[in-house]
């Protein structure tokens, strides 16, 4: 029974369908790949962070550059405004030289690789503004020292290109890391201070050297003053403690008090409305020594904020790196973990699903297919576990695989019990049926012998015939149960006896027509099975035939020794589909079920082939309507004893097809030219197995032959015991007893009798061999001396018309007589019977 399969519900991309594989891949992977997002984002953080950072760091340095530029051109700016307020030589060689000093800050700066991929877009624009204001500065500089340069115009324009330098290292102090923004913001204020400083210095020397100092001149520097303290108020504010005790530990000293005094002092006395002009040399020394220190605590925390910002980049690139490795060493520590979770898991699930289809598929279709051919009953299989020994669900999984196998095969053997329980009934009920089919026989036998109605004769006949299909019908219950029939002894037996035992079986055997056999013979322990699977297929053969028409069954012997067996019928045929199912159920026999007991004789005759190895096959024919069996009896299972012929063309190998058409089918009972065998013409001395047809009682009681009134002893006539004259040697060689048994066909019995014995004067050829002579051993009276003629031929029978069955009839029953006879002689002590009589007379 095949399990009708589960049809799955929805789509196949549904969760449920997925293998458990992709379950576990989907279960653990998207965590793994949600956490591998998350740590690539880290990792990209990290990564950008140290970008920035590196960026920042580039910044760092570059603006150190541009706030060291700044610076020199400061210092530029207040010896311009010297050289111009004083217009002498001595003060132009200090402002070439700054000028030279200025030119190697503005390479150094140029040197620096500055990418503007590394700045804002804020500083990148910022820059090119710088390295705009650097290179207009030959112009700048050749206006300023020009002889009618004005040097508050001169001041003024060098202060809008410091101012641009300074606006740039804002700009790029601007985006710091948070640590750094406090020393950022105090390098920027730093820087506006020290501008202021400058811009003081300038203006103030330019004053002190022209002699006057002009409004416009005391407004600028009280600005500057403003902005100068505003800066330095920001700077504490912002700046780390580190940096303001910097700051307070560098810019002082006798300069910058100087400075402050003198600063102070201009200024305080201007709002009295007579400023005193300080003196050009001191406040020039005392301004630069202020700048020099508020330039090196600018420097110095400039270079603390490369030395951060460098740091800050290699920590960030440095946990960028961790970063990544860790969440490679996780994915990596994830996956092992994926695979050794999977692993345990996917393999006891593969064993025991590769475990299962093997039983199911192989070991248990064995072991009941081995129950079922070998006939244990209910024998104790061993049961091999599946080989998971894990404690967890696939392990009890496996377990109960186990003892689902385990009832499997419990339950196969208890069939297998069953079916040889049933085999023995049906073993039994056989055997108990055919004894009782053979008693039968012999009562019909006993019944046969005392009956003289052809009427009732022919009756018993028929019921003879039906017990024989009760047999075989049992017979077929053995098969079923797979027994086997009844034995033979080892004697080979002729094909011949073979064909006629199973036409006798079947109901219509006078229907059966016979082709001449060839001389062959068949291993006796195949016969029984061979009379049988032939009896089914001419049963089958006269069943689905035509009531008027014959079946005929013409036999050959190959070349190789193998015997074939072609029965053919001119039934309806059959559809191709259905022959070729018909011969796959021939090849392969099926199990024994109801479908079997429908069609018992197709089972039957598979199972009896396969036993010996016999081909059976079904097929039609173009040119003769209906069915041909082909039987096929292997060389080894036959031996023949005329080698090179065949009975049905002559020649060994032919085709029985080519037979069949070469001879066409009769039409009814007696139509078969003389090439063909009737089967029941004459009797046979098995009287417990009767397998010939000419029982089938006569017309007329009273009808009688010449041959039957001649063979007749005058035992059987009416009342009359008229001694029949014998030869003397008869006579003498019987006895007084065998007067009354004699006939006139006793003589030439007794001549052909003579004729057996061998004859040393026979003729012989020049080369020893004996010569034969026509009608030598003839039965004198057997044949006409002389040839019939033509008129003879024509003239018609000299008698009455007899009837053929009724012929047979009276021969059958006279030779039953006569045998039985003897029997009872020979079993009351009579001694005299000749020892060359038998049961074939």
């Amino acid at each position: 029974m095949t399990p009708s399969p589960v049809q799955p519900g929805g789509g196949r991309w549904r969760l449920r369908h997925w293998r458990l594989l992709a379950k576990f891949i989907a279960l653990l992977v998207i965590p793994l790949v949600l956490a591998v997002a998350l740590g690539a984002a880290r990792v990209s953080t990290s990564v950008t962070e140290a970008g920035e950072l590196r960026a920042l760091q580039r910044q760092v340095e570059l603006s150190q550059q541009v706030a060291a530029v700044a610076h020199e051109l400061q210092h530029e700016r207040h010896l311009v405004a010297a050289f111009i307020a004083t217009d002498r030589a001595s003060q132009r060689a200090p402002a070439d030289a700054q000028v030279h000093v200025v030119d190697d800050a503005i390479a150094t700066l140029l040197a620096t690789d500055a990418d503007s991929d590394e700045l804002s877009s804020a500083s990148a624009q910022s820059y090119r503004d710088v390295l705009s204001q650097l290179s207009g500065l030959d112009a700048l500089r050749a206006e300023s020292l020009a002889p009618n340069a004005v040097g508050d115009i001169a001041i003024g324009r060098y202060g809008e290109r410091i101012g641009v330098l300074l606006r740039f290292s804002r700009l790029a102090l601007a985006g710091t890391d948070a640590s750094l923004v406090g020393t950022a913001d105090a390098v920027d204020a730093l820087a506006d201070a020290k501008e202021q400083v400058s811009t003081q210095h300038a203006v103030l020397l330019s004053a002190g050297l022209v002699g006057d100092l002009l409004p416009f001149q005391l407004d600028l520097l009280r600005q500057s003053s403003t902005r100068f303290t505003v800066a330095i108020t920001d700077f504490t504010e912002a700046a780390p403690s580190s940096a303001e005790q910097q700051y307070r530990a560098t810019v002082n000293g006798t300069g910058v008090t100087d400075r402050d005094e003198l600063l102070n002092a201009t200024l305080n006395l201007s709002r009295a409305g007579a400023p005193e002009l300080v003196d050009p040399g001191q406040w020039d020394a005392a301004s630069t020594e202020t700048a020099d220190l508020v330039r090196d605590v600018e420097a110095g925390l400039l270079g603390q904020l490369a030395a951060q910002s460098a740091a800050l980049s290699d920590q960030a690139r440095n946990d960028a790196i961790r970063d990544g490795v860790i969440i490679a060493l996780a994915v990596l520590l994830a996956l092992l973990l994926l695979l050794l979770v999977a692993r345990s898991v996917l393999n006891p699930l593969r064993t025991l699903r590769l475990a299962a289809f093997d039983i199911a598929e192989r070991q248990l279709p064995a072991v009941v297919e081995r129950m079922r051919t070998s006939g244990d009953r209910g024998a104790d299989v061993a049961v091999m576990p599946v080989p998971v020994d894990t404690r967890e669900d696939i392990g009890e999984v496996a377990r109960a695989f186990d003892a689902v196998h385990t009832e499997a095969v419990r339950l196969a053997s208890e069939q297998a019990e069953l079916r040889a329980n049933v085999n023995d009934i049906f073993v039994n009920l056989s055997r108990r049926s055919q004894g009782l089919v053979e008693r039968q026989l012999q009562l019909i036998d006993q019944l046969e012998d005392g009956e003289r109605d052809p009427e009732q004769l022919a009756a018993l006949f028929r019921l003879d015939h039906l017990a024989t299909r009760m047999r075989r019908n049992s017979e077929n219950l053995l098969v079923l149960a797979g027994a086997d029939l009844r034995h033979r002894g080892g004697q080979a037996v002729p094909v011949l006896d073979i064909l006629r035992a199973a036409a006798s079986e079947i109901e219509q055997y006078r229907r059966i027509v016979v082709k001449p056999p060839p001389s062959a013979t068949v291993s006796g322990p195949v016969v029984n099975d061979l009379v049988h699977l032939i009896a089914e297929l001419l049963d089958n053969a006269t069943a689905y035939a035509p009531p008027d028409s014959t079946v005929s069954v013409a036999s050959a012997v190959d070349a190789d020794g193998t015997l074939r067996v072609e029965i053919a019928d001119v039934g309806v045929g059959l559809e191709p589909d259905a022959l070729a199912a018909i011969n796959h159920r021939l090849a392969e026999p099926p199990r024994v079920d109801v479908s079997v007991s429908r069609q018992m004789g197709l089972f039957v005759v598979g199972r009896l082939a396969g036993r010996h190895d016999i081909s059976v096959r079904l097929a039609t024919s173009e040119t003769i309507a209906g069915v041909i069996a082909h039987v096929q009896v292997p060389a080894a299972l036959t031996s023949t004893g005329v080698t090179g012929g065949s009975a049905m063309t002559g020649v060994a190998g032919a085709s029985p097809e080519s037979a069949l058409q070469g001879d066409p089918l009769r039409t009814g009972p007696g139509a078969a030219d003389e090439t063909e065998t009737e089967l029941f013409g004459a009797a046979i001395d098995e009287p417990d197995d009767p397998l010939f047809g000419s029982r089938t009682p006569s017309d007329s009681r009273d009808a009688s032959t010449p041959i039957f009134e001649e063979i007749t002893s005058a035992w059987f006539r009416d009342l009359r015991r008229v001694p029949v004259p014998m030869p003397v040697s008869a006579r003498d060689k019987r006895g007084a007893h065998a007067a009354d048994w004699g006939s006139a066909a006793e003589e030439g019995r007794l001549a052909a009798n003579a004729l057996r014995q061998p004859n040393g004067h026979a003729d012989v050829t020049a080369a020893g061999l004996p010569k034969r002579r026509p009608r030598a051993l003839l039965v004198p009276g057997a044949a006409r001396a002389t040839p019939v003629t033509s008129s003879e031929s024509t003239a018609g029978p000299e008698g009455p018309v007899r009837n053929a069955d009724a012929v047979r009839g009276r021969l059958s029953s006279f030779q039953r007589g006569v045998r039985e006879g003897r029997k009872a002689r020979h079993r009351s002590g009579g001694t005299d019977a000749d020892p060359n009589d038998g049961d074939e007379q």
